[in-house]
């Protein structure tokens, strides 16, 4: 009662809850020890691993959002949005390169700023 009129609803709705039925506080309790285990070994993705994934389960763009939409419906955030994925494909490339229908091009000093770079991060 004193948490109803302190306006803290959740509060006694849980404890309501409780007090149903005997056993019905251990099984809350068990229920949260789970959701804390299985929160606390879930591990999410950054950018480059899941580049790596959708490169190499060669994904197409509605492929990889079906699976991360369907980590979501299981309270499993693990993977980030597609956006970033690209954003860390476009980390990848040099500044410089420049495509035509026939030729690609890379300036060669960007190029190696870009491969000590990158060996550095690693």
């Amino acid at each position: 009662m004193k948490y109803h009129e302190s306006g803290r609803e959740d509060h006694a709705k849980i404890l309501e809850e409780m007090h149903k039925t005997p056993t019905r506080a251990s099984k809350i309790r068990n229920t949260w020890r789970l959701a804390s285990i299985s929160s606390s070994v879930r591990r999410r993705y950054d950018e480059e691993e899941a580049l790596a994934l959708f490169l190499e389960a060669d994904f197409t763009m509605h492929q990889y959002n079906m699976m991360r939409r369907g980590a979501k419906d299981r309270n499993a955030d693990i993977y980030p949005s597609y956006k970033r994925i690209l954003n860390e494909k476009k980390r990848c490339y040099p500044e410089s390169v420049s495509v035509t229908e026939f030729l690609a091009e890379v300036k060669f000093q960007d190029l190696l700023n870009h491969t000590v770079s990158q060996i550095l991060m690693s």
